[in-house]
């Protein structure tokens, strides 16, 4: 089942829907904003609800108030349609101000962008890009059993923590990603709140213990204090009870006792007992703080062992994949460029050739590496798309490009600004989109009739 053609206003001037036939492999030639990357744009959302590279941002962008933007003046609703070979379709749709739609078929777009954003990303990012894209789900036994082998493995409870909160027992490698992303942010946030900890713990340096037969015996004072003030006040307004009043006060305690409470007086004991009070609240305060931050050490130790298992782990479980991933790039490579990925500490591409290892690429070998890239990501048995909006071609390494791909199962688009060197393949169908295109004086010429053997030639024999 093939995508046979593409029905879009996305961006259109006059609000009207264009149509773009697509074919097995498909060259759309044109100008720079002739609507190229809008066929580009109408697939991706058609297929998969989002789409990539859009407003700036590397990023899948899926969000109706973001999609919004792409209606045209003065029209209500904004689509894309795909039609396939066995006339079923694929259609996407969003109203301003509304949630964006998709019905019909669901299919496989090869994520480019990320791939673009993965590999200008940090070693760790590129693992991550290729794990959810090449590897297969896996019980958590599985994924245990993946991590270095140590005298101190993550906890279960650690373990258990990242989890995703809904997963069937087996875990996608998205899951995977998910799980070690949460186990890094974990432990950042026990680093934080360990740090402030600290800090609290040092401003309470100071707080000292009060024991409690010392606040029991103050509370004791501000009692007889108490009502060593009111009897007296009594003693002073009653005559008839000061018999009694002074039998009380005697009971307080003795002479010297009396004299103490006398000169204190309970206000004063009562300023004491507060402080006393507000010290054995500040020392349990620096305690608690204490074991909190003992506790968030070890917890922030814990889920960054959990990190470093997890990515171990996908490092290992990915290895195999790669290696077969990197055949498959191969195959959509010219003879002459041979891919490889420098794992070693890294995460590098690069091209073999006979004059050695080469890491920094013209924009048109990397862009034709990328399409490989991107073609060899494609799923056996899905229906895919690969789509290389890239203006970087020029005529030889498109041709070749085209060439290399020829026999890739997904259905392959490639926008360029320009035709490509030599007669047109079989397999191309090159569609031509807005005006016809302006060359220089002395042009490549854009259908030179080159015998089949010429051709091959030039698809052999690589580049420097």
């Amino acid at each position: 089942m093939k995508i046979v053609r593409v029905i879009t206003n996305i961006k259109s001037p006059d609000g009207q829907p264009r149509t773009t036939q697509i074919g097995g492999k498909t060259l759309l030639i044109g100008p720079n904003e002739c609507g190229k990357s809008t066929v580009a744009e109408a697939l991706q959302l058609a297929l998969t609800g989002s789409v990539s590279g859009l407003f700036m941002r590397p990023k899948t962008v899926k969000t109706g108030a973001q999609l919004s933007a792409l209606c045209p003046e003065n029209e209500e609703v904004v689509f894309a349609e795909v039609e396939l070979s066995d006339g079923s379709t694929a259609r996407w749709e969003v109203s301003p101000g509304k949630r964006a739609k998709r019905t019909g078929y669901s299919g496989y777009v090869a994520p480019v962008s990320e791939l673009k954003e993965a590999l200008m990303g940090s070693p760790l990012t590129a693992y991550k890009f290729f794990f959810r894209n090449l590897a297969e789900a896996l019980d958590k036994k599985e994924l245990r059993d993946a991590f270095p082998k140590s005298n101190r493995m993550p906890s279960e409870e650690a373990f258990n923590a990242a989890l995703p909160s809904a997963h069937d027992g087996s875990l996608t490698p998205d899951q995977v990603v998910e799980m070690l992303d949460k186990a890094g942010k974990l432990k950042r946030e026990y680093r934080a709140k360990s740090k402030a900890l600290t800090d609290v713990t040092r401003e309470l340096q100071g707080a000292q213990d009060v024991p409690s037969e010392d606040i029991y015996e103050t509370w004791k004072s501000l009692f007889r204090a108490l009502k060593y003030e009111e009897f007296k006040r009594m003693y002073k307004e009653k005559a008839d009870l000061r018999g009694l009043l002074a039998t009380e006060v005697q009971a307080l305690g003795d002479k010297e006792e009396l004299i103490g409470i006398e000169k204190f007086g309970s206000a004063k004991i009562a300023d004491k007992l507060t402080e006393m009070l507000a010290t054995q609240s500040l020392y349990k305060v620096a305690s608690e703080t204490r074991q909190q931050k003992i506790s968030s050490d070890d917890l922030s130790e814990e889920f960054d062992l959990l990190e470093k298992s997890l990515e171990a782990a996908m490092k290992n479980l990915v290895a195999p994949y790669l290696r077969g991933y990197i055949n498959r790039v191969n195959d959509y490579l010219p003879d002459g460029d041979e891919f490889t990925i420098n794992t070693s500490g890294i995460f590098q591409p690069a091209l073999k050739r006979s004059n050695g290892l080469h890491i920094a690429l013209s924009g048109s070998t990397e862009a034709r590496v990328l399409g490989a890239m991107a073609a060899a990501l494609t799923r056996p048995g899905v229906p895919s798309v690969v789509i290389l909006d890239d203006r970087m071609w020029d005529p030889k390494t498109l041709y070749r490009t085209l060439a290399a791909l020829d026999d890739c199962p997904a259905q392959v688009v490639i926008m360029s600004t320009q035709r490509p060197k030599g007669k047109q393949r079989a397999k191309w169908e090159y569609v031509q989109i807005g005006p016809d295109l302006e060359f220089q004086e002395d042009p490549i010429p854009v259908f030179l009739e080159v015998d089949e053997e010429i051709a091959k030639q030039e698809t052999l024999n690589p580049m420097g």
